[in-house]
């Protein structure tokens, strides 16, 4: 099975987008670490910037995309690997991969 890794913040970068190809398609991906609620979220949005979904929770062994259900979406899975199966917080989400497993692959 291919994939793909795709870059994450580190705990310097509580917020940050990035364009990112998946599937030969460019998409922004936001990353949000919110204090208050010690999680990471992920947002996914077309190059024109309408979101495609947002709220996504960062956490392991899910496909993040699961609830995206518009015709642009990537058409793989985004799935985040942690090195003890939990969710990332601010000062772990360096030990954690996100990769992507190209359409082609499932």
């Amino acid at each position: 099975m291919a994939y793909q890794v795709v870059p994450i913040p580190t705990q310097d970068e509580p917020l940050r987008t990035q364009e990112t190809q998946l599937d030969g398609q460019t998409f922004a991906l936001t990353f949000d670490w919110s204090g208050r609620e010690d999680r990471w979220y992920l947002q996914v949005s077309d190059t024109s910037g309408n979101v495609l979904v947002a709220g996504v929770k960062l956490v392991p062994k899910i496909s993040l995309l699961r609830s995206l259900t518009s015709d642009i979406r990537p058409a793989g899975e985004l799935r985040l690997v942690t090195t003890d199966g939990a969710a990332p917080t601010l000062t772990t989400i360096n030990q954690a991969t996100l990769v992507y497993i190209p359409a082609a692959d499932l």
